[in-house]
């Protein structure tokens, strides 16, 4: 009688197992059908045309003190900085461009965030 009991638990789960297994397939199956429909449905549309905006040039003002760059940092990375800070907003100017010393903190920036995200009050 146990030995029965037994097989009727094995083979119910097995069952089980199995019919998931076959819906899980069926579902991955179907939401591919779904989403190739809708790719070639965006596909076959026309495409909008989209006009590009070329950004305007930043005009510095004259009365802006002369911009000191430190020693080993090449124009291309002060070209980003000033851009950077020309497109937040036209009234800032950069007065000077340096290399942050590794003595201040022995954390970088991403550990200095994890310490302020983990230890800020609730």
């Amino acid at each position: 009688m146990e030995g029965s009991y037994v097989l009727a638990v094995v083979l119910t789960g097995l069952i089980v197992v199995f019919v998931g297994l076959i819906v899980l397939i069926c579902f991955v199956w179907l939401m591919g059908k779904i989403f190739k429909a809708i790719n070639s449905a965006k596909a076959k549309k026309p495409e909008n045309k989209v006009e590009t905006k070329v950004p305007e040039a930043v005009s510095v003002p004259a009365a802006a003190p002369a911009m000191e760059i430190e020693d080993g940092i090449s124009d291309e990375i002060v070209a980003v900085i000033a851009a950077a800070v020309a497109s937040m907003s036209g009234n800032f100017a950069i007065k000077s461009v340096k290399k942050a010393s590794s003595k201040s903190s022995r954390r970088g920036a991403w550990g200095a965030q994890g310490i302020a995200e983990n230890t800020r009050v609730f």
